[in-house]
């Protein structure tokens, strides 16, 4: 009970700093810090973005309808429906299946104004990597395709099958 206590309240700790960040301050310094955001996890996968590339982002990016406070309501909702089936685990002969549903589809708890929004942000984001994507230099596409090939032989790895001392440890129940 204690660390559960813990692990909501550092959640809802986390959600006043996110709060902070995305929702508490103007419309203009939330695209600005958007676009920052995006164009450096580009980066990250493909290098360096040119003015073209920069340009492309930023446009598809004015599409965004998000003001973080949605975001943080949904993340608040999500935690409240968390702790309401972590506090029934002991009674419900359900709780695995249940908690497999809610981690892997918070999305059934979204009401149909944020779902919509969230598609249709989906949506323009989808576009707007499409665009880049057939805009990629030869050098950014060599880049995307290293870092791709890094994390697919990293995924490789973890699903391997285990043959030193750990391979007597049964893998975890599904």
């Amino acid at each position: 009970p204690t660390q559960r206590e813990e692990f909501f309240a550092s959640l809802a700790e986390r959600d006043v700093e996110l709060r902070r960040e995305y929702c508490d301050i103007g419309d203009e310094e939330r695209r600005r810090n958007r676009e920052r955001s995006v164009v450096a996890a580009l980066g990250d996968w493909v290098g360096r973005l040119d003015t073209t590339q920069r340009t492309l982002v930023r446009e598809r990016l004015a599409g965004i309808d998000a003001n973080g406070c949605d975001w943080i309501a949904s993340r608040a909702d999500f935690r409240a429906r968390l702790r309401q089936l972590v506090d029934t685990h002991a009674a419900d002969p359900h709780y695995e299946a249940r908690l497999a549903r809610l981690l892997t589809h918070p999305e059934d708890g979204w009401d149909s104004v944020y779902r919509a929004r969230y598609e249709a942000n989906s949506d323009i984001v989808v576009e707007m990597l499409a665009e880049l994507d057939r805009a990629l230099s030869e050098r950014q596409r060599e880049r995307l395709g290293a870092r791709l090939r890094s994390y697919a032989r990293d995924f490789r790895e973890l699903s391997a099958i285990p043959t030193g001392p750990l391979a007597a440890v049964p893998p975890p129940r599904s």
